[in-house]
């Protein structure tokens, strides 16, 4: 709906696109726990992607992806999950309860978990892999030439 649309801010930065949402609710709202619509949907088709960033309750679908290189920065409640992932090197900092579902194939993998975040990535190949949890976090992968692991806390690494 339009009201929806007209929620959504967009600007570029230094060559990046910036997404967001604009909350609008009155003062009852907020005490009553109830938000003043639904958070709308944004579809983004990208030729070339290297870096995705994600704070608060926000879900990101990719059924593929290519790339060389691929960062992703995801902090709060976020959801991430990629079919098929293409790339010589893949970095994620992941925080707070964030849940990331990737396969495809890596050259190398390093990712940091902080929090109570899940990092399941059995059907990601990858040569090698470097993987810190602190927190509650847990991580799934599959490195086959080498596997580097920090955990503290009661984090878990499988493999």
């Amino acid at each position: 709906p339009a009201s929806s649309l007209a929620r959504i801010r967009t600007t570029v930065r230094g060559g990046t696109l910036v997404v967001g949402v604009v909350e609008s609710r009155s003062v009852l709202q907020w005490f009553s726990w109830r938000s003043a619509s639904r958070t709308p949907r944004v579809t983004i088709r990208l030729r070339d992607v290297d870096r995705i960033g994600a704070a608060g309750a926000v879900t990101v679908d990719a059924d593929s992806l290519k790339t060389n290189e691929l960062r992703l920065d995801l902090a709060g409640a976020c959801t991430l999950g990629i079919g098929d992932l293409q790339a010589t090197t893949l970095r994620i900092d992941g925080s707070g309860a964030t849940k990331i579902t990737i396969g495809g194939k890596v050259g190398r993998q390093k990712i940091d978990l902080s929090g109570a975040g899940s990092y399941q990535a059995e059907k990601l190949a990858s040569d090698e892999a470097v993987i810190g949890v602190s927190g509650a976090g847990k991580a799934v992968v599959n490195a086959t030439n080498s596997l580097e692991v920090d955990i503290s806390g009661a984090g878990a690494v499988e493999y």
